[in-house]
Formats: C-alpha cells, sequence, structure tokens
C-alpha cells in the first residue's frame, strides 16, 4: 500500500467508488452488479449455458422480485443471478436513493442467507461494495440488456468467473465505455463472438 493511500490514522482509505456528485436520487437506469463475499459460488452452477440456481440462488430471485413491493417508486427491470454474482437494472421512477436499495437487498437476503445456513452466523454474505453504472442511453441501455441476458452463456469469459481458464474475459466497464466513447462501435457485436 502507498503512503496516500493510507488515512492520517494508519488505516486504509476507502476508494469511493459512486459518482461523485451524481444525484442517486434521480430518474433514470442504473445498472447495478453485487458479488459474493470472496467470490464464492453460493448461488448456483452454470450448466449448458443456463444457470442452475441452489437454494441460496433461489433466495436471491425471489428477494429481487419483491423489491419493487419495498420501493413503489422503483421497477427492476433485466436481472440474472450468476453463481457467484448479480447484475440488475434498477429504473428509478421516483426520488428513491439507489443505495438505499441496494443496502435493503443486501440485508433482506443476509438474513435469509443466515436462515437458511444456520452455521454461517457472522459471515458476509456480500462483499462491501457494488458496482453501479448511471446508464446514460439507448446504446448502452441496449447493451447491458444483452449483456445480462447472454451472462450465462458467457460464464467463461465472466472477468468475475474465479474459476475459469478463459484468458479473454468480459469487461463490462471497457466495453460501456467504449460505447460511451465510440460511435462505430456496436455492441450487439460483440456478443456473437465466443
Amino acid at each position: 500500500m502507498h503512503a496516500d493511500q493510507t488515512q492520517n490514522d494508519g488505516l486504509p482509505k476507502r476508494k469511493f467508488i459512486r459518482w461523485q456528485g451524481y444525484d442517486y436520487t434521480s430518474c433514470g437506469l442504473y445498472f447495478i452488479t453485487m458479488v459474493a463475499y470472496h467470490r464464492q459460488h453460493l448461488f448456483g452452477h452454470i450448466t449448458d449455458g443456463k444457470m442452475m440456481p441452489s437454494d441460496i440462488g433461489r433466495m436471491v430471485q425471489q428477494c429481487i422480485e419483491t423489491l419493487s413491493n419495498r420501493f413503489s417508486e422503483v421497477e427492476i427491470g433485466d436481472w440474472v443471478v450468476m453463481p457467484n454474482h448479480l447484475h440488475l437494472i434498477i429504473t428509478n421512477e421516483g426520488n428513491a436513493y439507489v443505495p438505499e436499495i441496494i443496502r435493503q437487498l443486501k440485508a433482506m437476503t443476509s438474513y435469509q442467507y443466515h436462515k437458511l445456513t444456520p452455521n454461517t452466523a457472522g459471515s458476509s454474505l456480500w462483499q462491501r461494495n457494488y458496482y453501479d453504472r448511471v446508464i446514460r442511453d439507448e446504446r448502452e441501455y441496449n447493451f447491458v440488456r444483452n449483456y445480462i441476458f447472454c451472462n450465462p452463456e458467457r460464464w467463461e469469459q465472466d472477468q468475475l468467473n474465479n474459476l475459469s481458464q478463459a484468458t479473454d474475459f468480459d469487461d463490462i466497464g471497457l466495453m460501456l465505455h467504449q460505447i460511451q466513447l465510440r460511435k462505430d462501435f456496436n455492441p450487439t457485436d460483440y456478443f456473437k463472438r465466443k
């Protein structure tokens, strides 16, 4: 750790990963990725390009489906639960605070996880942080939807698959950056390659 990565008290300084200055209560579309603690494969496995959820994976799916009941101004569109992570698109139609939605989803699933597996008391289900991206336009939206839909088929190329032997990984952040910078980058062509 570099000297500039510590606080004055000598403790590590956490990197702020939210978009600085952005109002996360703004109406819009948000792409969210949450990862299991230590990238454990708790939620199921992939067989022939299809996600086969475990009991924990089914519980996470059920919790995602109930989010709109907790937040009336929120719609959960496309989503996928993978063996060690999940992706979802949140549509904020009101003034819900997106980090609070994620906090509640983590709390609900963690509570249910400890009920399902009592021997896990004190252990975490999720990594501390999560990835978010404000979806800026229709090209990004279509790409993210396609990415979510194709994620089980492309599990071997998934950057979050810590068991993969692949050498060419999907980098969703880089791909979204390409879409933003290059109008000639066709996001639908990306998924035609294997």
